[in-house]
C-alpha cells in the first residue's frame, strides 16, 4: 500500500471543517501518545490487563477512524474485538497492528513534511455570547460528539464562567477528542 492509503488527508481535512493548522496539531499529538502503543498493547498481555489494552486500541482506533486513518482503524477495531473475547489470536492480530501502526505513522510523517512552511489561514472573528446559551451550545455539540471548530470552541469557552485551570482542562478534552470527559467537567460547573 501507498502511504496515501494508509492516511486520507482530505477526509481528515474536511472532518475538521478544512483546519489543517488543528489537524497537523491532532496528528503531532496522536504520533506523541500512540506511536509506541503497540509495544504498550504488548505489555499490557503480559501482565494479563486485557481491558486496560482494549481500552488503548480503543482509543486508537477511535482516532483513527475520525481522522482518515482506515487501514489502521480496521486493525484496531479487529484487535479490540479479539481483546474484549480474551482470544489467544490477538497476539498474531497485533503483529498487523503493530504494521499497519507503523505504515500509518510514516504516512503521518509525510504529510506533515509536505505541511512544512504553509501558514496558517487566519481565525475567524470571535462572536460573543451570553453564558447560559454558550454552555448549552457546547453541551450539545459533546452530545453529538461533533467537532467543534478552534474558533467556535474559543467563543464557547470564553464565555462560560470558568476559571483559567478549568478551561484549559475542557479545551484539552476536547482537542483529544475526549467527549465523554468534556462532558463531565461541563456538567460539574
Amino acid at each position: 500500500m501507498q502511504a496515501k492509503e494508509y492516511f486520507d488527508s482530505p477526509f481528515a481535512i474536511e472532518q475538521l471543517g478544512g483546519d489543517e493548522p488543528l489537524l497537523c496539531r491532532l496528528l503531532d499529538r496522536f504520533v506523541e501518545q500512540y506511536a509506541t502503543s503497540a509495544g504498550e498493547v504488548a505489555e499490557l498481555l503480559q501482565q494479563g490487563q486485557w481491558q486496560q489494552a482494549r481500552q488503548l486500541v480503543h482509543t486508537v482506533k477511535g482516532v483513527a477512524g475520525n481522522l482518515g486513518m482506515r487501514p489502521l482503524y480496521q486493525t484496531s477495531n479487529a484487535l479490540e474485538q479479539l481483546l474484549k473475547q480474551k482470544s489467544p489470536d490477538s497476539a498474531a492480530q497485533l503483529v498487523h497492528y503493530r504494521q499497519d501502526l507503523q505504515l500509518t505513522l510514516e504516512a503521518l510523517n509525510e504529510f506533515r513534511r509536505q505541511q512544512v512552511g504553509q501558514t496558517a489561514s487566519p481565525a475567524a472573528s470571535i462572536q460573543q455570547l451570553d453564558s447560559d446559551k454558550a454552555r448549552q451550545m457546547l453541551l450539545e455539540t459533546l452530545r453529538r460528539n461533533e467537532f467543534i471548530a478552534p474558533n467556535r470552541l474559543d467563543a464557547l469557552l470564553v464565555a462560560l464562567p470558568l476559571s483559567a485551570s478549568r478551561r484549559h482542562e475542557l479545551r484539552e478534552c476536547i482537542s483529544d477528542l475526549n467527549y465523554s470527559a468534556a462532558l463531565e467537567l461541563l456538567q460539574e460547573t
